[in-house]
C-alpha cells in the first residue's frame, strides 16, 4: 500500500515539474502567418457576404465603392471572433493547432477571457509586427497580457 501511495505522489510531482519548452521564433512566425491568412480569407468572405446582402458590389470587385472604414470594421470584427476561438479551444487558434503549440499564463493555471481580450487588443496595434523581429524577447501581445506560447 505504501508503494502505490509513493507512485501517486511521484506521478503528481512529475506533472508539476514538467519542463515546458517555449516555442521558437520560426513557429511563432508560422502561427502568425497561418492565423492572419485565415483572418484575411474569413474577412473577405464576410465582406462578400455583406456586399451580397446589401446588394452592393463590395470589396475587391468595384473600386468606385471602396470604403476603408468598413473594411477595417469587418477585419477587426473577424479578428476578434477568430481569436476568441483561443478561449473556446483552451489557448489554441488554427495556427497553434497546426504547429502544436498553446498559450499559457505566467501565473494563473487557466487563462481568463480578459487575458485573451488583452492579447487580441494588442494584436490590433499597427506596429505590433515589429515585436516579431529577432532580438526582441517578447511579443507585445504576450508581454502585456503576461502570456507565453509553449509546445503541447
Amino acid at each position: 500500500m505504501n508503494y502505490s501511495f509513493n507512485q501517486i505522489i511521484d506521478a503528481e510531482l512529475a506533472i508539476d515539474h514538467r519542463k515546458e519548452f517555449i516555442a521558437p521564433l520560426y513557429l511563432r512566425a508560422a502561427n502568425f502567418l497561418i492565423d492572419y491568412l485565415s483572418i484575411y480569407c474569413l474577412s473577405t468572405c464576410v465582406g462578400i457576404g455583406v456586399g451580397y446582402l446589401t446588394s452592393v458590389q463590395y470589396l475587391f470587385f468595384n473600386a468606385n465603392q471602396f470604403n476603408p472604414f468598413w473594411d477595417f470594421i469587418i477585419f477587426t470584427m473577424t479578428l476578434f471572433i477568430y481569436f476568441s476561438t483561443e478561449y473556446l479551444f483552451n489557448g489554441k487558434s488554427l495556427g497553434k493547432f497546426l504547429t502544436q503549440t498553446t498559450v499559457k499564463h505566467r501565473t494563473e493555471m487557466e487563462l481568463s477571457f480578459k487575458t485573451y481580450l488583452l492579447r487580441t487588443l494588442w494584436r490590433l496595434v499597427p506596429l505590433e509586427l515589429l515585436s516579431f523581429f529577432p532580438g526582441v524577447q517578447e511579443h507585445w501581445h504576450d508581454q502585456f497580457s503576461d502570456t507565453y506560447v509553449v509546445f503541447d
